[in-house]
């Protein structure tokens, strides 16, 4: 007798029509509910705390409504990378092996490196795992005729929209298997300095002036340990003394002899069904973030461990780091920078800066640790926006494909919750890995829309098992008025030009001004191919203001500053943080955009020290350089 047999007389149609007796309706009621309940709380086995997260309403988060939403404005992303003068393809060594750096692509910097108020690039790039200093020329797994590639590209910013390679001039050609970059100034002498974080050595390099740098890693103190593998890294001023600190994000330890004895299915060399693709995170030996306290002359101390940054996970008590993105920010409020750290397959980091050196994990006390049905997230890039009518901060972080990037919306004092469906960003994003993503204000509209890069992680056949796209476009969001939903609008070729949705392997990406137009264009990296620069050719006639701060020394870059700006009935909130997204840094100019008000009542700048600086009436359609005022005793 089959499951779908009976085992009396009757027959199926008769047994169907027969009324349910009313305590067999109950029962299946309340079978129904119990088996509901053990599915909305029954963990997946990644998890080590599962919970559910309430979903975001307009009772949880007042000024959040479901009001029609308008369509996004028609503005032109044109991708000009090659005829701006931009040429430079990424280099990830692969020969064939697939060894897990090969997918994780490499970031890049939007930054003036010389002065001139015009913002410069420069692209990470990788090496054969040979010269990286991880085998022997003797090892054939790492044997190759390819030759490395310099580990920096610097393209200098002529104006209107042209770039010159000055790499070879630069100093910056030192062989490195290169992930993040770091912006800032970390001596006080008023020059933009480059910190790489990498496969193997890290390097920080001194900015000399005229377009030449220094390598001074040994005096620095800033390495590392050579089997890390160091991602994200950041420029801070943790402890407000007035220079800047630096922090590094590690994946985990790495390298081709640790890979090759990792006992996962062949040596990792074969997926589900036999086919070929990467070993995941979690085969990887997990390795501790590092947090370097500048001491003010030229060389750090490594505070990782009194700092309170080494995290160990609840059951094997080995550190539970697997960062690939890092994002500063003061997210209570006190003055003191805070750290998001985005992990691959483990919880979501949140250091609160105790303001005594160290820092506290709040990532699971504040809701940021797991997902809305409280999975694992394999973050990638992290960035914070602003959501609902009283610009509730809203954190994203990129996400593997079936899960969706991640948006979690402040409700209270260290509550979040992660809301992405509510606001429109989980199901555009399902069919996609997301790597670099920023919030930024593309229409000037002074709302903060959202760039995502994409891109698998999967081999060709282990993308083909799985169905998913390897290759998949990029995907721009425009922030709707507040109390619309969704609020984040996913925008079509319709309304921003067709070159987004070429299908590639993004990884890193940044923002600025790139020809001095007011508006922002985007930089991304692609794994294993070129780098691709969209213009952004918007004509919609809102006004905007950009300004450029020169901080005291020794933090002349003003990293950490905050900007208030009063136009009409709003007050819009900005900050000075070039770290954001994926391996990569952003520009260091802060950019208001007005929408129709051709006017701004005050400006407002809250420095890193907590000196205060207003305005009154700037000029709107410029930069503004503003330099900080020396408060007296």
């Amino acid at each position: 007798m089959t499951p779908l047999q009976f085992s009396s007389d009757e027959s199926q149609d008769e047994r169907a029509a027969r009324p349910l007796k009313p305590w067999r309706l109950a029962a299946f009621l309340l079978l129904a509910a119990l088996a509901m309940s053990v599915w909305l709380t029954w963990p997946d086995g990644r998890s080590s705390a599962w919970r559910r997260v309430p979903r975001l309403s307009s009772t949880t988060t007042p000024g959040f409504s479901r009001d029609e939403t308008p369509r996004p404005p028609s503005i032109l992303f044109r991708e000009c990378a090659a005829e701006s003068g931009v040429r430079f393809r990424h280099f990830h060594g692969a020969q064939g092996r697939l060894w897990m750096p090969e997918m994780m692509g490499a970031g890049c910097a939007v930054v003036d490196l010389d002065g001139d108020s015009r913002q410069d690039l420069v692209f990470v790039n990788g090496c054969t795992f040979r010269d990286s200093g991880f085998a022997s020329a003797n090892d054939d797994s790492t044997a190759t005729t390819a030759e490395s590639p310099p580990g920096a590209a610097l393209f200098r910013n002529l104006g209107s929209g042209r770039f010159e390679d000055v790499t070879a001039k630069s100093g910056l050609n030192a062989i490195q298997y290169g992930m993040g970059v770091a912006v800032g100034d970390y001596d006080g002498d008023g020059r933009v300095d480059l910190f790489f974080a990498n496969l193997g050595p890290n390097r920080l390099f001194q900015n000399l002036g005229g377009g030449r740098f220094r390598d001074v890693t040994a005096a620095a103190g800033v390495a590392g340990r050579p089997e890390d593998w160091s991602t994200s890294c950041s420029f801070l001023d943790i402890d407000r003394d007035g220079d800047l600190d630096l922090f590094v994000a590690n994946y985990g330890l790495w390298s081709p002899a640790l890979e090759t004895q990792i006992p996962f299915q062949e040596r990792g060399r074969a997926g589900r069904d036999g086919k070929k693709n990467y070993l995941p995170p979690v085969a990887l030996p997990s390795v501790d973030c590092r947090l370097y306290e500048n001491r003010g002359d030229g060389t750090f101390a490594d505070i990782s461990n009194q700092a309170g940054i080494e995290v160990r996970a609840d059951t094997s008590g080995r550190p539970a780091s697997q960062a690939l993105g890092v994002r500063p920010a003061d997210l209570n409020g006190d003055g003191w920078l805070d750290l998001i750290v985005a992990n691959d397959l483990a919880p979501q980091f949140l250091f609160l800066n105790q303001r005594n050196g160290t820092f506290r994990d709040v990532g699971r006390e504040w809701g940021l640790a797991y997902d809305y049905l409280g999975r694992q997230i394999a973050g990638m890039g992290v960035d914070i926006g602003q959501a609902g009518r009283q610009n509730t901060p809203v954190i994203a972080i990129a996400n593997l494909s079936k899960m969706g990037t991640c948006l979690f919306a402040r409700r209270g004092e260290g509550d979040f919750v992660d809301a992405a469906s509510e606001l429109g960003l989980r199901e555009p994003t399902l069919p996609m890995t997301g790597f670099g993503l920023f919030f930024f204000d593309y229409d000037l509209d002074g709302r903060l829309d959202m760039f995502q890069a994409n891109g698998h992680v999967y081999s060709d056949e282990g993308a083909a098992f799985e169905g998913v796209a390897r290759r998949q476009p990029c995907q721009l969001f425009w922030k709707a008025p507040p109390g619309t939903r969704p609020e984040y609008v996913a925008t079509t070729a319709a309304s921003r030009g067709p070159d987004f949705d070429r299908e590639r392997l993004a990884r890193g990406a940044a923002y600025g001004d790139l020809d001095n137009d007011g508006d922002l264009d985007i930089v991304i990296t692609e794994n294993g191919g070129p780098a691709q620069l969209f213009r952004n050719e918007q004509h919609l006639g809102h006004h905007w203001l950009r300004v450029r701060l020169a901080g005291q020394a020794p933090n002349t870059c003003a990293i950490g500053a905050y900007l208030r700006l009063k136009t009409g009935d709003r007050i819009v909130t900005r900050e000075v943080m070039p770290t954001r997204g994926y391996l990569s840094q952003s520009e260091l100019p802060v950019t208001f955009g007005l929408g129709e008000s051709a006017s701004v009542e005050w400006l407002e700048v809250v420095w890193p020290n907590g000196d205060r600086q207003r305005l009154e009436r700037p000029t709107p359609d410029r930069e503004l350089f503003v330099q900080q005022q020396a408060i007296g005793p």
